[in-house]
């Protein structure tokens, strides 16, 4: 099977000096959901991924970063602005998301495969719910956060510039995967030039991780 057919996404932790990092394969031309569990259980530390429901693979590592107590904004889509210690991306991503979810619990194999493909209701572990299903033609930035913690994104001068948000699924890359869905959020259509395509959260005191783990959803088109 030709390489050209597939991309590399990777799930990136650090603090200082020490990080943990998971890279798995993503098929080029679908739309494909992508789960990923940051386990912080004393003994059990490590991250894991799911593909489409199905587990994949888990890091051989056991780094623990105490409390992160992070107050940086949260950028999504933001490529290589922000470089990383200990890792450079190769390109920065060029595709679409639909249906981001944050989570502060460990969401087990089951709960990933019998949820990937459904709306979901606010829970108490669930941080921030991004559907991307703003209306079309719509002059607002907003970007409406469905966990109930009111997280609103904004989208970014270049990307509304660029109408980054008001395209429909069936343009950009087939019917949605979650038949639910109607728009999603093009992330770097125009180029890797334009880094600013992203969605701006200020609601670092609620995503903020501290000592909890972590389980961060998408579908991703590349």
């Amino acid at each position: 099977v030709s390489q050209s057919r597939y991309c590399n996404t990777t799930f990136y932790i650090a603090s200082g000096s020490a990080y943990e990092q998971l890279t798995i394969p993503v098929t080029k031309g679908q739309w494909t959901h992508i789960a990923w569990v940051w386990n912080r259980t004393p003994g059990y530390y490590g991250i894991s991924s799911y593909i489409n429901g199905e587990y994949y693979s888990t890091t051989s590592g056991s780094v623990e970063f105490d409390t992160l107590n992070i107050t940086n904004n949260l950028y999504i889509g933001s490529g290589s602005a922000f470089p990383i210690v200990s890792f450079t991306p190769t390109n920065t991503l060029s595709g679409a998301l639909d249906e981001l979810r944050i989570w502060h619990t460990i969401r087990s194999q089951e709960e990933i495969y019998n949820n990937y493909q459904k709306s979901i209701f606010a829970n108490p572990y669930l941080k921030l719910y991004y559907k991307f299903n703003e209306a079309s033609g719509s002059n607002s930035p907003v970007v409406i956060d469905a966990s109930s913690n009111g997280l609103h994104g904004n989208l970014s001068a270049q990307g509304q510039i660029f109408q980054v948000r008001n395209v429909a699924t069936s343009s950009i890359a087939g019917p949605s995967a979650p038949s639910y869905g109607t728009y999603v959020t093009v992330i770097d259509q125009a180029g890797a030039a334009y880094t600013d395509m992203s969605r701006k959260i200020d609601g670092k005191n609620i995503i903020n991780p501290m000592l909890n783990p972590m389980t961060i959803e998408y579908w991703l088109y590349v």
